[in-house]
């Protein structure tokens, strides 16, 4: 979105990268999703919904991991209930361009 970078592509299994070239390497480490029936009929009883992710960030020419970070977002349960849980259903997304912001404050752009 901020476009800083030459180009942005999912990694394609086997394929070879030269320098300059970062791997992104995401892994959900725990979740959880409050459904939007629980979220109808408990509101903000249902509880929070959270996401922690661990990122690697990996130099894809020397195949070395170059930083790591834990990274998490949680909903607020009652802005969640008097919403009927979009922003529970949006976490994912939002996850997403937390982690896009991470990388783009710690790896510099053109």
């Amino acid at each position: 979105m901020k476009n800083i970078y030459q180009t942005v592509a999912a990694n394609k299994p086997g394929a070879g990268y030269g320098t300059g070239t970062l791997l992104v390497r995401a892994k959900i480490k725990e979740m959880r999703m409050v459904s939007t029936a629980a979220r109808i009929w408990g509101g903000a009883f249902a509880g929070s919904s959270y996401m922690n992710m661990e990122v690697s960030l990996i130099d894809a020419g020397t195949g070395k991991e170059v930083r790591k970070k834990e990274l998490n977002s949680a909903t607020n349960a009652w802005a969640a209930s008097w919403t009927s849980g979009a922003s529970d259903r949006s976490l994912p997304a939002d996850m997403g361009k937390i982690i896009a912001e991470y990388i783009a404050s710690v790896v510099p752009g053109k």
